[in-house]
């Protein structure tokens, strides 16, 4: 799309030039911005121009894509104010999610000398240095005619947002830009790593080595260390060098940046990220919890701290035994772990933490786990009762009740039996009552202790306790008319 409208866009150009009857000679054309550099407060906005220096000839178009550090800035507004160009096929737009402006645009007229293209205003998002480069860009002098010879990068120091207007702005250290030429700028590095050769993985090794290629026309390198993403190197090597080793590098996220110097200046610093790691997991201690949903259940607490690569698994072996491997992301947030159901009794535990790059820390402990503890339905709130042994439901007492109630009607058919057959059945009979007497006291007393079991549960409702006093009436009821029968009988005996 960008070369179909490049296209177009030199043709519109080609046919305005020959309807003004003009005709330029090929200029050596830049692209920069101005300022270069500068220092400027974290949040507070400040403008910088996009320029075109056509070094004494005539430039009649221009388009461009830029790209900034969109973790470092942040652009506000864009303006044509004050602008060579009349114009505008593409009017300057930014994206920050992308961190990209681009444009289109040129005049009926020559633009000779330098001149302002547009003007751009950033905020500065964090401490640090951020760059702000072309990573495309055309200069059309006459009909289609490409007439750039180089473009400049700009890279700004975002500082602590001061606390008072007193304080003065400090003084920019100056970074070396294009100092123009015939000749091009040199190439990007590309920098390679034996040591750590994937820029997202973690290592132990704390040596680190870089080697690039230096071009034939490159007189100067410039490099540097540090934990900034877009630093701009400083560190000058003539006759330049293709290697450098570093030793003992700290833990944590570090970048290493190249720049070239030729003829003609400052070409575009390459950056690269590494990462290290050599500090084990901070020492940590285990906790136990049993106040899980299930009783009897048991977490173990054990939160783990590694500032480097972070936490990748755990291994946990339970009083002695093999080892089992925990996922980091099986642990809650809080470093809390359920184990799986032990027996009752005094247990041990070692858990070993590792880091993405294998160091390891562990630590011990013991715990106890209890038998559980049954709780009684019906509780709300914080209150808990516990019962040793619960009493028998009441329908089972309502068995013993019907029983009785059986055998009462066994004794009263009984009755007739005895006087019908009263002299052959005597002996019998009076087994047979001494035998009742003996079941129905049985049942009396276990009913009883039922009722009394019943009767002191807490939390019982109206209606159960109405039920519970109804059967105390028929345990009476029934011992009443057993008696009576049971007395008939040795009356009609005797």
């Amino acid at each position: 799309m960008r070369n179909r409208t490049k296209k177009i866009f030199r043709a519109l150009f080609s046919v305005a030039l020959l309807f003004f009857g003009g005709v330029f000679s090929v200029s050596a054309a830049t692209l920069s911005f101005t300022p270069s550099s500068g220092s400027f407060n974290s949040g507070k906005p400040f403008t910088v121009a996009v320029t075109l220096d056509g070094a004494g000839e005539a430039a009649n178009s221009s388009e461009a894509i830029i790209k900034f550090d969109k973790t470092a800035l942040a652009v506000q507004s864009v303006s044509k104010d004050g602008s060579a160009f009349s114009m505008w096929p593409k009017e300057p737009a930014f994206d920050n999610n992308a961190g990209e402006i681009t444009y289109t645009g040129g005049a009926t007229t020559p633009v000779s000398g330098k001149k302002t293209i547009f003007s751009i205003v950033f905020k500065g998002l964090k401490e640090g240095n951020a760059v702000v480069s072309f990573s495309s860009a055309s200069i059309l002098a006459g009909p289609g005619t490409e007439s750039l010879s180089g473009t400049s990068s700009a890279t700004f120091t975002i500082t602590k947002a001061a606390t008072s207007e007193n304080i003065p702005t400090p003084t920019p250290t100056p970074i070396p830009t294009t100092t123009g030429g015939s000749s091009a700028l040199p190439a990007i590095p590309v920098i390679t790593s034996d040591t750590h050769s994937d820029t997202e993985k973690w290592y132990k090794e704390n040596t680190a080595v870089f080697k690039w290629n230096v071009p034939r026309d490159v007189d100067n390198v410039r490099i540097l260390l540090d934990d900034v993403p877009k630093s701009v190197p400083s560190i000058s090597n003539t006759p330049p060098i293709s290697e450098k080793e570093y030793k003992d590098v700290g833990d944590g996220t570090k970048f290493f940046h190249v720049m070239f110097h030729n003829k003609t200046g400052w070409g575009t610093p390459a950056h690269r990220q590494f990462l290290v790691d050599t500090t084990p997991p901070e020492k940590f201690t285990i906790e136990s919890r049993s106040d899980t949903p299930n009783p009897g259940d048991t977490s173990l607490v054990f939160p783990v701290i590694d500032k480097a690569s972070g936490i990748d698994h755990y291994e946990l072996s339970i009083d002695g035994g093999a080892s089992s491997t925990i996922q980091s992301k099986d642990v809650s947030s809080k470093g809390e772990y359920r184990l799986e159901t032990l027996p009752e009794g005094e247990h041990s535990v070692k858990i070993r933490a590792f880091d993405k790059v294998g160091n390891m820390t562990e630590a011990e402990a013991t715990f106890a786990v209890a038998k559980p503890i049954p709780i009684a339905s019906g509780v709300t709130g914080d209150q808990v009762v516990v019962q040793a042994a619960s009493p028998l439901p009441i329908w089972v007492a309502f068995i013993f009740l019907a029983l009785a109630i059986f055998l009462a009607g066994m004794l009263y058919s009984e009755r007739r039996k005895f006087a019908r057959e009263k002299e052959e059945l005597k002996t019998e009979s009076d087994e047979a009552g001494d035998k009742l007497g003996k079941i129905f006291t049985a049942l009396r007393d276990e009913a009883e202790e039922q009722i009394r079991a019943l009767s002191g549960k807490p939390n019982l409702s109206d209606s159960e306790r109405e039920i519970l006093e109804r059967l105390k009436e028929a345990m009476d009821l029934s011992e009443e008319l057993l008696e009576k029968e049971m007395e008939d009988v040795r009356k009609l005996l005797r």
